[in-house]
């Protein structure tokens, strides 16, 4: 009788287990004695506790997706702003040359006001308006910014004279074409003239409007004739009478 009670005292006190703790390499042995319940709870805290690192590295792994997906957007937005900084900056670069296409319209607009009040204020048979050619004459060449003068063909016979009242100031030979005659008018204005043929005037002899400076030998020669302002190349039809 008294071995069954003992028995089911030990039943009721639970089961109960003797953990050994052995060091590496030897040393005291330590004994611990636990119950099953206790060792339940143990298990219970470690799966409890790789559950929670599993969370964790599930919740890190969808936050990285997140901020991979936040910089593929942001790379795409600076990829899209940096194809609009290039839009902008062709926009810009064409504003800045229509801009100094109308500051330069501008300008030649300004000398040409200023040497059309000048002109209003100065003997006007001083400004070369006559039309340099008389005879057979063909309509002159358009004036660039490329070819500051502009050219007339002229027929056997035809005289080039003088747009305007002035002095001589050269006559003589050009490298590139031929003869040249330079008169000074006096007012800021100055006139060209490039022929192949001999000139009738000489350096320091004055001149009037109509004077004949050349006169042409042969068919089909090329007289090139340029005016400049203040020691700048103009255009002459700002200023030639075309009708003659």
């Amino acid at each position: 009788m008294d071995n069954d009670r003992r028995q089911n005292g030990h039943r009721k006190a639970g089961v109960r287990f003797n953990v050994l703790m052995v060091p590496e390499g030897g040393g005291n042995v330590r004994t611990f004695r636990t119950s099953k319940d206790f060792l339940v709870i143990v298990v219970l805290l470690m799966l409890a506790l790789i559950g929670a690192a599993v969370m964790y590295v599930i919740n890190n792994a969808e936050r990285d997706e997140e901020y991979q997906a936040k910089i593929g957007a942001l790379e795409q937005r600076i990829s899209t702003l940096s194809e609009d900084i290039i839009v902008l900056e062709a926009d810009n670069e064409n504003l800045q040359n229509q801009l100094r296409s109308a500051n330069a319209l501008l300008e030649s607009k300004s000398v040409e006001e200023e040497i059309e009040q000048e002109t209003e204020e100065v003997d006007l048979s001083y400004v070369p308006t006559f039309l340099p050619v008389f005879g057979t004459v063909s309509i002159p060449s358009p004036y660039t910014q490329e070819n500051q003068y502009i050219t007339f063909t002229t027929g056997d016979g035809s005289k080039v004279v003088s747009a305007a009242d002035g002095i001589v100031v050269y006559a003589g030979e050009s490298v590139e074409n031929g003869y040249c005659v330079k008169v000074n008018h006096g007012n800021g204005y100055e006139t060209v003239y490039y022929e192949d043929n001999t000139p009738y005037v000489a350096e320091g002899m004055k001149v009037k409007r109509g004077d004949t400076l050349y006169e042409i030998h042969g068919e089909s020669k090329v007289l090139k004739y340029q005016i400049s302002y203040e020691g700048q190349f103009i255009d002459p039809y700002t200023i030639m009478d075309i009708d003659g």
